[in-house]
């Protein structure tokens, strides 16, 4: 559990705080994450796929999706400009869903809300439109008639804007993951608790199924069969080691 508070606050604070001026490249997120998995699992650089208990997909998923809550650096910093058309820079809705039919005449979607202020955006658009179009096209026009680019520094209108505007990045990164949704009680049982982390680790990893027992270790070919030498009754998987087994069923009724 120490590996991952430093995961979340050494390694991943320091990249994020790179990031805010520097675009990663896909390759280099990829090597970090190898670092990253590497020094979770086994406090090195790299870790084999027998040392990786976990996919490091499921270990980037919220606590309330049964991860670890490692953070998706590919989420983080996406310094691309606005879409025109399909970020909700103007609004609630992206201009895409409020304007569809002249979204239709549109020769490329994908442009920057600069691109088109630089441009105009007629030269977006096919020669010819309907009267629909046209229509909604006067709407638009209204809408970026009032807008003004300027050098200065940015002004931060939006739920994550903190004390002095200043953007929390840790809002954001909640906003993208938002669909995971709440912690179920499972999840609450592992982690809203008095228990030290390393416990709460071990409790994530036992919820999977995904603890050292024998039944893991004869798939990895480690040990030669998967039989409990305690009680000579059952493979020894995790709930057979937490629940099941003879040993540990005394040791539960004495607590």
């Amino acid at each position: 559990m120490g590996r991952l508070v430093l995961v979340n606050a050494v390694l991943d604070s320091q990249l994020i705080y790179h990031m805010s001026s520097l675009l990663l490249a896909p390759g280099t997120i990829k090597q970090v994450d190898k670092r990253r998995r590497g020094f979770l699992w086994s406090g090195a650089g790299h870790a084999t796929g027998a040392k990786c208990l976990v996919a490091w997909e499921d270990v980037q998923q919220g606590k309330e999706s049964e991860g670890l809550g490692v953070k998706k650096l590919a989420l983080q910093n996406d310094g691309r400009g606005t879409s025109f058309w399909h970020d909700a820079w103007c609004g609630e809705d992206d201009l895409a869903t409020r304007f569809p039919v002249l979204l239709s005449h549109v020769k490329e979607q994908e442009v920057s809300v600069r691109e088109v202020l630089d441009n105009g955006l007629s030269s977006t658009l096919v020669s010819r439109l309907t009267a629909q179009a046209a229509r909604e096209l006067s709407e638009v026009e209204a809408i970026t008639d009032t807008l003004t680019l300027s050098d200065g520094p940015d002004v931060r209108k939006c739920f994550a804007a903190g004390d002095g505007d200043k953007l929390q990045a840790g809002v954001v990164y909640q906003a993208l993951c938002a669909g995971d949704g709440e912690l179920d009680a499972a999840a609450k049982f592992v982690w809203k608790n008095s228990a030290p982390p390393r416990v709460r680790f071990f409790g994530w990893l036992a919820r999977r199924g995904r603890i050292q027992c024998r039944a893991n270790l004869a798939v990895k070919k480690v040990v030669p069969d998967a039989g409990c030498e305690v009680c000579h009754t059952e493979e020894v998987t995790t709930p057979h080691i937490l629940f099941h087994c003879g040993f540990t069923k005394q040791l539960w009724s004495q607590l």
